[in-house]
């Protein structure tokens, strides 16, 4: 076989010694020659080709005792053979390649696909059969991959080769970025491009106490123990191949509880009929919610369908009793200016009846003024009991609620709502004549 080593010793009989040999001719195939010596026929071959030699062997203790053959050699090519080492898993948009080989090649190799399909993206260099190219979508496809020797065309090969493309694999957060003390969070990561089942897990930082994240869905939950601001990285691992992880960061800023809540009346979202924003040094943010004083008569209930009102929202806890205060100022000092209506979109009594309704005609009030002749003078607080403390207020269920206030009695100005289970659950924020007191939000 070409380029390997060849040995062939030669033999004769009926001689009365060892015989002898002489060379009579010879076209050996180039890198083999006969050696008469030792009568073996030797070489490593450098050409495929077929060649003669004619040998003599005689008797050296009879010299005419002498006989001639000619012998053929043929030196075959070496067998021409197709590698292709296992396929790496790949990814789609990211580069790729998987280098085949050849051996026994004395022309040049051709290199193509004689069945099956590359995954799309990838292409076999027809001169040097590389595989590569960048994944275009994912899956799993099997090619014969097949190399042609120039030389000769029937000296071919062909192998097969599957190859696993994997899509990319990314997260996304639907996760809401605050939260608040005692009030139920819940949001999802989602995983696109997993192979196998996702596993979940923080990768770094924490989520808020309270709140978890499901390792199996990617859910994330809780009820929040602690304000502040946190941070962690939420990642998924692909079982399928644990090599495979993505990541994303989950930024939640938690508000103190609930419990406590201080609202400024000129942040309301929802501003309508002769109620408008003044600016005011001395209200609370440096601007109230005034309705200006045109004389028009007292309310005797709250109206379902208000002309003149604003709303705010805030969170509230189920359960809780809330008191209610409010700070304004009566124009001109009037005890004829100095009340409003309130109602909320939730509000329950202590037995979770229905109380105070955005809609209906309940509603509870708010009088600068804490009883009769008491008087009035700037800026006051009280609760929504006339010379008294008022009895609480609950919600019906944790989360958003809605506070509305209508006008009962025009000419008065607001900058305060304050609804405390705590701190101000039977004690005033402040004074219920000229007070300077500002609550933090």
């Amino acid at each position: 076989m070409l380029n390997q080593y060849y040995a062939q010793s030669l033999a004769c009989s009926a001689g009365s010694t060892p015989c002898a040999w002489q060379l009579v001719e010879s076209t050996l195939p180039a890198g083999v020659s006969f050696d008469p010596v030792a009568g073996v026929v030797l070489g490593t071959p450098s050409r495929v080709e077929t060649g003669l030699v004619t040998v003599s062997a005689y008797d050296p203790a009879w010299p005419a005792n002498v006989t001639t053959a000619t012998l053929s050699l043929t030196i075959a090519p070496p067998p021409f053979t197709v590698s292709i080492p296992p396929a790496a898993v790949g990814q789609v948009g990211s580069a790729y390649q998987l280098v085949s080989s050849v051996t026994g090649t004395l022309g040049s190799a051709t290199w193509s696909i004689v069945s099956g399909t590359l995954p799309a993206g990838l292409t076999v260099d027809p001169q040097t059969g590389v595989i590569a190219g960048v994944p275009s979508s994912w899956g799993t496809t099997t090619a014969v991959v097949q190399a042609q020797d120039s030389w000769r065309i029937d000296r071919v090969d062909a192998k097969p080769v599957t190859i696993t493309i994997l899509p990319v694999l990314t997260v996304a957060l639907s996760a809401p970025s605050s939260g608040q003390v005692g009030v139920p969070y819940a949001g999802t990561a989602l995983a696109a491009g997993v192979v196998g089942a996702p596993a979940w897990s923080i990768a770094a930082g924490a989520l808020p106490p309270g709140v978890v994240l499901d390792a199996a869905s990617g859910a994330i939950g809780g009820v929040p123990t602690t304000d502040g601001a946190f941070s962690a990285v939420v990642q998924v691992r692909d079982s399928s191949d644990p090599s495979r992880v993505s990541a994303v960061t989950l930024n939640i800023a938690v508000a103190p509880s609930s419990t406590e809540i201080v609202l400024y009346a000129a942040d309301a979202t929802v501003v309508n009929g002769t109620w408008v924003r003044m600016a005011d040094a001395t209200a609370a943010g440096g601007s109230s919610l005034w309705n200006k004083d045109l004389a028009a008569a007292k309310l005797a209930t709250a109206l379902a369908s208000p002309v003149n009102y604003f709303e705010l929202t805030f969170n509230a806890q189920a359960g809780v009793p809330y008191h209610l205060w409010m700070r304004g100022k009566a124009d001109k000092n009037n005890w004829a200016n100095d009340s409003v209506w309130v109602q909320f979109s939730g509000s329950v009594n202590v037995n979770g009846g229905a109380q105070y309704r955005i809609g209906t005609t309940a509603g509870t009030f708010y009088s600068v003024e804490d009883g009769t002749n008491a008087g009035v003078a700037g800026w006051g607080w009280n609760d929504d009991d006339y010379n008294g403390l008022a009895a609480p207020i609950y919600f019906a269920a944790t989360g958003p609620q809605t506070i509305r206030i209508q006008v009962r009695e025009d000419g008065l100005a607001l900058d305060q709502i304050v609804l405390s289970a705590n701190r101000y659950l039977n004690t005033s924020p402040g004074a219920f004549k000229n007070d300077t007191t500002i609550l933090p939000r």
